[in-house]
């Protein structure tokens, strides 16, 4: 294959990867933040809260909390990098999609994590 072969390649594969990536975290990103604190409810549900209310594109009503649904497959990987977050201090940004019915108001929920 000769050069220019190869840088097309190159951009086409990267732009795959963009649309495949952006397309599984449709719902958007909240703003970055530290994180006040990490509950876990009796349903498995994990409440994250941060020092301020999320940032919320789906509209959910309240966003003084944000949940990590325990039937998430990356469950235990994301709240690895809650507790992380939350224990350095560190501003971290949630990736949210969708809401969900928690203490009779709608919730924010997680579906990925961003640290610095």
């Amino acid at each position: 294959m000769n050069m220019p072969s190869v840088r097309v390649l190159s951009l086409v594969t990267a732009g795959l990867v963009f649309l495949a990536t952006s397309s599984a975290f449709a719902g958007g990103i909240t703003q970055k933040q530290k994180i006040d604190q990490l509950s876990l409810m009796p349903s498995g549900t994990l409440k994250v809260t941060g020092v301020k209310k999320w940032t919320n594109k789906d509209k959910c009503k309240d966003t003084s909390f944000a949940v990590l649904r325990a039937n998430n497959k990356r469950f235990n990987k994301i709240y690895a990098m809650l507790l992380a977050a939350h224990l350095s201090e560190s501003k971290t940004s949630l990736v949210i999609k969708g809401c969900k019915k928690v203490g009779g108001k709608t919730r924010p929920v997680i579906v990925g994590v961003n640290m610095d």
